[in-house]
């Protein structure tokens, strides 16, 4: 008990504490994208991290281990328009997705080198009409993607199908452009926010509307940020109170009008990212513009929520934005639950901070890492097509061996009549320009011969 006579919450992630990295840890020299739409811009896994940057349209990918200061990267262009999204395959470290306010999406696979110089896309993905404003992949299926736009409407994509991609389904338009999309555990269900602020579920194999919220998830028409709670029947969403003040609702996936419980969250502008830690049942709170990270411990089952403020990391450099690490790519011997990637607001630089759980033994902790989510897919497209509820397929962190994605599934490379109608002619006008300098050149050693003998 308190002095005030209230019941404490108990928790072993009570006293989680943030520690950033060390300078020469960190990753220096790389400028950010100066697009200005709410996302992160920036995604990791254990093998490397991917930053929208300049110019505009252009992304760069360093691995982990190159740390320091980086010198000028290696830009990929996805167009010449801004990137608004990108997303790591979770089934595949090596492949990555992107979106482009163009409308397009386009696939990427990364050598494990990190050399990216000339790569092209290993498919395009030339669907919606407008800014392609969210992707999210299949928490289950391999290579099925879900995309968001302001076209008001969200779309499933088969990206491995022969050798091509296709259409799974597409919802009909909403009222409103889509800010973001998220699946929910097992990803039977996908859930929208629009710019009306209208929470939505789907189905994501029909794309059939389920259920649209009757009002506004908060009360400021300010940008909301969405995020599922894992297993729980839960879902989280950041925004802004009458006063303008940021707040943490959480709803009931199955009643979208029924708000289960919320929390204010201080007192600045920017905007909330949330990330929960469905192992640790954590959410951590970041805001765009500030140096802090909040974290609450999620308490309940599927008829009630309750949220337990853990602690609060603060840093006098405020974030552009964050990403936060896979649970594979962690330092389980240090305790670590979480580790986000700081893109700083003022400065080209990225910095790793831990999110550690103090304990007097060192070494892997058991308590700390039930199983979870791992690289393995619970089924194909088609086998989820077919009516397959597939889980996740949950491994131990403490086996090192099961941690790795399979980076031989390169996919297959899909080129258009038109791309290869425009290759030929390339290759054709690089032919001619070859024979006219043969000829020239020929005609410059009859010369010389000619001047030789006449001398």
């Amino acid at each position: 008990m308190n002095p005030r006579g209230s019941v404490v919450h108990q928790s072993k992630f009570r006293n989680v504490f943030g520690q950033p990295f060390k300078r020469p840890e960190c990753y220096e020299g790389v400028p950010v994208t100066v697009n200005t739409f709410e996302n992160s811009f920036c995604c990791v896994n254990p093998k490397f991290f991917a930053l929208c940057t300049k110019p505009k349209g252009a992304f760069t990918v360093i691995p982990l281990e190159k740390v320091g200061r980086l010198g000028v990267p290696t830009n990929v262009l996805h167009s010449g328009f801004h990137i608004m999204d990108l997303k790591w395959n979770p089934f595949n470290d090596n492949i990555l997705a992107t979106a482009s306010d163009d409308g397009t999406i386009k696939i990427w696979f990364i050598p494990d080198s990190g050399e990216v110089e000339g790569l092209q896309p290993v498919r395009t993905i030339e669907h919606h009409k407008k800014r392609v404003s969210s992707l999210e992949w299949h928490p289950t299926v391999k290579n099925v993607l879900g995309s968001a736009s302001f076209d008001q409407t969200a779309a499933v994509f088969d990206i491995d199908h022969n050798d091509s991609w296709r259409l799974i389904s597409e919802t009909q338009p909403i009222d409103d452009a889509i800010w973001q999309l998220v699946w929910d555990w097992n990803g039977e269900k996908m859930f929208t926010i629009s710019k009306d602020q209208l929470l939505c579920s789907f189905n994501p194999r029909t794309g059939e509307l389920i259920q649209k919220a009757s009002g506004p998830a908060h009360d400021k028409k300010k940008i909301i940020k969405l995020v599922s709670l894992g297993k729980s029947n839960c879902l989280a969403t950041t925004g802004f109170n009458s006063r303008t003040e940021p707040e943490l609702r959480v709803w009931n996936k199955d009643d979208l009008d029924e708000k289960m419980t919320e929390q204010e969250c201080g007192e600045g502008s920017g905007v909330l990212f949330p990330f929960f830690d469905a192992d640790c049942s954590v959410i951590f709170l970041a805001a765009k513009g500030e140096g802090s990270v909040r974290y609450f411990e999620v308490d309940g089952d599927n008829a009630h929520c309750r949220l337990h403020q853990l602690f609060q990391y603060s840093a006098k450099d405020s974030q552009r934005a964050l990403c936060a690490m896979p649970k594979r790519g962690l330092q389980t011997d240090k305790c670590e639950i979480m580790r986000f990637y700081k893109v700083y607001n003022s400065t080209p630089l990225v910095e790793p901070i831990s999110f550690i759980v103090p304990r007097r033994v060192e070494g892997y902790q058991e308590d700390l890492y039930p199983p979870t989510p791992g690289p393995t897919p619970a089924c194909s497209a088609d086998e989820w097509l077919e009516g397959t509820v597939g889980e996740p397929v949950l491994i131990s962190l403490k086996d090192i061996a099961s941690l790795a994605t399979d980076s031989s599934d390169q996919m297959t490379v899909q080129i258009s009549s038109a791309e290869l109608q425009a290759e030929n002619d390339t290759l054709k006008a690089e032919v001619e320009s070859l024979k006219e300098q043969l000829m020239k050149a020929n005609e410059e050693i009859d010369q010389l011969k000619a001047l030789l003998n006449s001398q």
